[in-house]
């Protein structure tokens, strides 16, 4: 009797497997969610006041777009004090070489003018590094998501200024089952309906994950969007309509 149950049971499950694979094969949903290719935290390079910070969260900048100015008045009198040590080692290395060519001073004293030279172009490149630091320019186009510091403000060195991200080049991310990925060539297009908007999209399978999932039997497949859509935002989601032919 407990042998039959077992075997009964067994059946049961298998069935119930069979089924699974078969909904899976023919009619699981298929979630796609969007998301951006380009999204970074701004974080400031020095120590400092901020003087200007105008924009808000949900502004969009431009990318080369002045975004944060800092207070560096030390900054650009240390370049100008550097700048004005390069041109007196400068001065003073020129005299020397026409002392050199009198054999007025020894070669030692000619390569210490040199190398002092050396130490102050040095000296003022880093200067000028600095105070490239204090304006913060939007290193691509896009929307202003997070703001974490204000005008009028101190922020220390690697303290985070904003996050940017770009809602132009949105891309698409999907969890396929393993028995459907021949459906999803790259190149292949299909539809998405978005839920936030009511519009259906058609979108490029861009790449497949590198693995499948084995306790899932899934895989990671990524799409771009084939037309530029304005109405979308990174983090709305949808579903694949319609069906897909292998």
């Amino acid at each position: 009797m407990h042998h039959r149950i077992s075997s009964i049971y067994l059946v049961l499950l298998a069935v119930i497997a069979i089924h699974s694979k078969a909904e899976v094969s023919s009619g699981t949903e298929i979630r796609a969610q969007f998301s951006a290719n380009h999204a970074a935290l701004i974080s400031s390079s020095l120590t400092g006041r901020i003087t200007e910070f105008k924009q808000r969260v949900g502004d969009r900048v431009q990318k080369g777009e002045l975004v944060v100015s800092f207070d560096c008045q030390r900054q650009i009198a240390e370049s100008q004090i550097t700048e004005t040590r390069l041109l007196s080692s400068q001065y003073q290395d020129a005299i020397n070489q026409k002392l050199a060519d009198l054999e007025s001073i020894s070669d030692l004293e000619l390569e210490m003018s040199q190398a002092q030279v050396k130490i102050d172009r040095a000296e003022y490149i880093r200067a000028l590094a600095i105070t490239s630091y204090c304006k913060i320019h939007a290193p691509f186009s896009g929307i202003i998501t997070e703001k974490h510091a204000n005008a009028f403000e101190y922020i220390t060195e690697g303290g985070a200024l904003f996050k940017l991200v770009d809602t132009d080049n949105l891309e698409t991310e999907m969890i396929v089952p393993s028995v459907q990925l021949l459906k999803f060539k790259p190149g292949r297009p299909f539809e998405v309906y978005v839920g936030e908007t009511g519009q259906v999209v058609t979108v490029i399978v861009d790449r497949i994950g590198g693995s499948i999932d084995p306790v899932s039997e899934s895989v990671k497949v990524f799409g771009r969007l084939k037309d530029k859509q304005t109405d979308l935002l990174p983090g709305m989601s949808g579903a694949i309509v319609g069906q897909l032919e292998p």
